[in-house]
């Protein structure tokens, strides 16, 4: 997942959004508006409900969910390319361990980890072709 900053400028998720699809290594690619980013989050953490009421879709980053060609073997060549792009925030990979608190509001963090994509939650977003 390539996580953009939150805000992103148009013009800079647009450049991102051109990169990766001009990515040989990018097999497909799906857009998550920040609107989808709170429904996927509420649904992730819908075991916490202090935390998702705390959270409203402003303050969470849009994203774009990869599908490598080299999946795992890929990965790195890819973060690299991609982590430090203007509008970038963060790179994830399907294995990192992501601390909820990441995009939450201020307050004490929370220490609770949890998997990306190990939910049993829908994917949300608009496939790019």
């Amino acid at each position: 997942m390539v996580f953009l900053v939150p805000q992103v400028p148009p013009s800079q998720l647009a450049a991102v959004r051109d990169q990766l699809l001009a990515d040989p290594e990018v097999v497909s690619l799906r857009y998550e508006d920040q609107a989808a980013t709170l429904d996927d989050f509420r649904c992730q953490f819908a075991d916490s409900p202090e935390l998702v009421g705390a959270v409203t879709a402003d303050i969470l980053p849009s994203s774009f969910r990869v599908d490598l060609a080299d999946g795992a073997a890929g990965r790195s060549a890819f973060e690299a390319r991609y982590q430090g792009l203007p509008g970038v925030r963060t790179v994830i990979s399907p294995t990192d361990d992501v601390v909820p608190q990441t995009f939450a509001p201020g307050g004490a963090p929370d220490e609770t980890v949890s998997r990306v994509f190990t939910s049993d939650c829908p994917l949300r977003g608009t496939v790019i072709e």
